[in-house]
């Protein structure tokens, strides 16, 4: 296990690598499809579906474990916030998602789900997977009255802004990404504030030791004073 400071700091990092991946993935989905190399669910190794659904799933996997392992480093300090039943409802609807349809994807690959007639395997899978999320969004919308209740915010109501209105506030409040701007500049660029100092150059172990003057003795540099090695043996 890393040292704390630098734990902490590569478990941030890995949790902001899925903020940038998404949208860049997101973006060579779209550029892939006007070439006609990408399709939902195809799993063809001369397609792209295959590599973006492996790259995306090392991202979110990466992403997944930072977040757990933050958790259990600050449970403690986290208990008041209720973080798991919050980390739940939003990573089941953002990751688990994904990974079901993956699934199905795998399925229809090994024979066990098979397209209906006059409907295509892509229309087929496309509608289960769009069936099961319309269940599923109905069990995270109960969840999320329950972690994230209306409670909380009445017990600590944010901070008033006189010059706005407080919706137009609390808006802004959300859209507000400077904090992802600064983490990512501290955790991403080398030499930032906050950002992890280069790793030390070991010793070379090889150097040889300065050799020894013809009056016996040796000068370990130009700057110090002589030192007698005979006089310490005999000392």
């Amino acid at each position: 296990i890393l040292p704390g400071r630098k734990l902490l700091f590569r478990v941030r990092q890995g949790a902001l690598q899925f903020v940038f991946m998404k949208p860049l993935l997101a973006v060579t989905t779209l550029v892939c499809q006007q070439l006609h190399q990408y399709r939902t669910g195809d799993l063809n190794p001369s397609r792209s579906y295959l590599y973006l659904m492996i790259l995306q799933n090392i991202s979110i996997s990466i992403a997944m474990y930072s977040l757990v392992f933050f958790y259990f480093l600050n449970r403690k300090a986290l208990a008041p916030f209720r973080p798991v039943s919050k980390f739940f409802c939003i990573k089941s609807v953002v990751f688990f998602s994904f990974w079901q349809g993956v699934v199905i994807a795998v399925l229809f690959r090994l024979g066990v789900m098979h397209p209906v007639p006059p409907f295509s395997e892509r229309n087929v899978g496309t509608g289960i997977q769009d069936f099961l999320v319309c269940f599923e969004m109905f069990l995270a919308a109960i969840a999320h009255l329950y972690a994230f209740s209306y409670q909380e915010f009445q017990s600590s109501p944010p901070p008033s802004d006189p010059d706005r209105s407080p919706l137009l506030s609390r808006v802004r409040h959300v859209m507000d990404v400077t904090d992802l701007v600064t983490d990512t500049y501290h955790s991403f660029v080398p030499g930032a504030p906050g950002h992890l100092p280069p790793r030390p150059r070991p010793p070379d172990l090889r150097t040889p030791p300065p050799p020894a003057t013809a009056d016996g003795l040796r000068h370990d540099s130009d700057h110090e004073a002589p030192v007698d090695r005979s006089k310490q043996c005999r000392d």
